[in-house]
């Protein structure tokens, strides 16, 4: 939609997602903080990731890559139609896309 390849759209996303399934994942995330030697919880996993983006320069916003508010009801119409989401670690409904999209922003 915003002529990105996926896997920048995934990297931009990342961070947000992880903050999104937080406390359905804390253990596991806590996990990848431990192997990441970035702490123990999952806030300083998000945390780590936000720094690695940031290092390898990817964008941390979806603003960065050409997104506005008008775009979120396309975004969310996507993201929903992609049975990726059902195996999520939380729930993600239409409008938690819509709110994941509009704070990515």
């Amino acid at each position: 939609m915003l002529d990105l390849h996926h896997g920048l759209a995934n990297g931009v996303m990342l961070d947000h997602v992880m903050r999104f399934n937080a406390e359905a994942a804390r253990e596991k995330m806590a996990e990848l903080a431990r192997v990441a030697d970035a702490g123990t919880s999952p806030e300083d996993f998000i945390a780590w990731l936000t720094r690695l983006k940031a290092e390898l320069g990817i964008p941390a916003r979806l603003s960065e890559v050409g997104a506005k508010p008008g775009h979120v009801p396309a975004l969310v119409a996507l993201a929903i139609k992609d049975t990726c989401h059902q195996t999520n670690p939380r729930k993600c409904t239409e409008s938690d896309f819509g709110q994941l999209f509009t704070d990515a922003l």
